[in-house]
């Protein structure tokens, strides 16, 4: 396997991809929230969504903080479709 350097960073395209990502989960969140919740499912899938795709935009650095995001960001997502399935 190719060893990777602690610092290493993502490229530039998917920094951008995942910023435009988040910023669309961002919107959808809000007008999901905005236009009154009717299934909270949804938001948390959505929310799950925003912190997975701002975490790879922001390139948070690589130990304890990004593994939590990466984490929480996945629990959301699961709990969003455990919700929605669910009805």
């Amino acid at each position: 396997m190719k060893d990777v350097p602690p610092n290493h960073q993502l490229p530039m395209a998917v920094r951008v991809v995942s910023g435009v990502a988040a910023v669309t989960a961002a919107l959808a969140l809000a007008d999901r929230i905005r236009g009154g919740v009717t299934s909270w499912g949804p938001v948390f899938s959505l929310s799950g969504l925003l912190v997975l795709m701002t975490t790879n935009a922001l390139d948070v650095p690589r130990g304890a903080l990004r593994s939590c995001l990466r984490i929480a960001g996945v629990l959301s997502v699961a709990c969003g479709s455990l919700i929605y399935f669910s009805r």
